[in-house]
């Protein structure tokens, strides 16, 4: 459950940061990854073993932001392709239904 948290993190900052340009998407996704990373840390009281679970959790993050546009183009083309779908469906049921 504690690994939850840098995750959602992640892919939220990956989704925020979708409308920025590539350099300051890039900028942007080290700052959001950091500030989640050693959120998740102080959250789950893993500092006292060490700090180094800040990193972990920063590379947790940082690979959900980083998928974040993958999973964003996936469901574009299914949504796409679906629509398509539908509209063939639509024409050829009018087509049925006329003759």
């Amino acid at each position: 459950m504690n690994e939850l948290f840098p995750i959602v993190g992640g892919l939220i900052a990956g989704l925020v940061t979708l409308s920025q340009p590539r350099r300051v998407r890039f900028l942007w996704l080290i700052v959001l990854c950091s500030v989640v990373g050693v959120t998740a840390t102080l959250s789950s009281g893993e500092y006292q073993i060490g700090w180094y679970f800040a990193l972990i959790d920063e590379a947790l993050a940082a690979g959900a932001a980083l998928s974040a546009p993958t999973f964003v183009r996936a469901m574009r083309r299914r949504l796409a392709r679906n629509e398509a779908l539908v509209a063939v469906v639509t024409v050829d049921s009018g087509g049925i239904e006329n003759r």
